[in-house]
């Protein structure tokens, strides 16, 4: 151990950077629960709030409205076909 590590110890042993992502774990989670209220009030104001429900079908990809036919994706892979000259 470095002895920059070792002076960041308290007398309890717990390390400071342990603290710290602690503390950052704290903010981070009040700042998520108050943009997400945020943004449920605007939504709900809008009659969007169903924008941020999780759906009770199975898989996280679950859609109420069903996909419609002939949509299609191109995947460019080689750069002369993506950028010609």
């Amino acid at each position: 151990m470095t002895p920059f590590a070792t002076s960041l110890r308290d007398d309890a042993g717990m390390e400071l950077s342990s603290r710290l992502g602690r503390l950052d774990a704290k903010l981070g989670d009040g700042l998520e629960a108050v943009l997400r209220s945020h943004h449920l009030r605007r939504l709900g104001e809008l009659g969007w709030t169903d924008a941020l429900t999780v759906p009770t079908e199975p898989g996280w990809w679950s859609t109420p409205v069903p996909v419609r036919p002939g949509n299609s994706l191109e995947v460019l892979i080689d750069g002369a076909s993506a950028l010609p000259q």
